[in-house]
C-alpha cells in the first residue's frame, strides 16, 4: 500500500520535477536563487510573522452589491472595530473560522453582507457573510461564534 501511495504522490511527478529543474538550471535561475537566498527565502521557508489587524485587513475585501447604504456602513464599522480590539489569538481564531488556517492566506477573504441575523463563514470559499441586522452585541456574538467553532480547538 505504501509503495502505491508513494508512486501516485511522488513517483509520477519526479520526471516532471527533474525536467523543471533542468530548465531552471539551463536558464540560470537556480544559480540566481542559490546566490541570492535572502531574496527567495520568504517563498520557500515559513516564518511565523506577527499577525496584526493591519496585515489581516490587507487580506480582507468587502463585496457590496449595489451602493453602500447606512446598514452596510454600520456593519463594516462594527466588524472593523471588533478586529481593531482583537489580540493575536482572536485574530488567529478569526482566520481559522474564515480560512481553516491560522496563517494569512494568499488570496483575499471576501466579506459579504446579507439580510438575516446569522454570521456565516466558509473556509472553502474564504468568505464571511455578515448580517445587516447587527445589533450592539456584535462583539459578544462573534466571540461566542469563534469560541464554539470546530476550528477553535485546532
Amino acid at each position: 500500500m505504501q509503495s502505491i501511495v508513494f508512486n501516485d504522490c511522488i513517483g509520477k511527478r519526479i520526471s516532471s520535477l527533474e525536467q523543471m529543474r533542468k530548465g531552471l538550471r539551463l536558464f540560470g535561475v537556480l544559480d540566481i536563487v542559490a546566490n541570492n537566498e535572502e531574496l527567495f527565502e520568504s517563498l520557500f521557508v515559513y516564518k511565523d510573522s506577527q499577525l496584526t489587524m493591519d496585515l489581516l485587513m490587507q487580506q480582507v475585501t468587502f463585496e457590496i452589491e449595489g451602493e453602500e447604504d447606512e446598514k452596510i456602513k454600520n456593519v463594516k464599522e462594527k466588524f472593523t472595530k471588533y478586529l481593531e480590539k482583537a489580540d493575536r489569538k482572536k485574530l488567529e481564531e478569526f482566520l481559522l473560522y474564515c480560512t481553516g488556517s491560522k496563517l494569512l492566506p494568499l488570496q483575499k477573504i471576501r466579506v459579504k453582507f446579507a439580510e438575516g441575523d446569522g454570521i456565516v463563514g466558509s473556509t472553502c470559499l474564504m468568505e464571511l457573510t455578515l448580517p445587516l441586522a447587527l445589533d450592539d452585541n456584535f462583539a459578544v456574538a462573534f466571540d461566542c461564534l469563534l469560541n464554539t467553532s470546530v476550528f477553535s480547538t485546532v
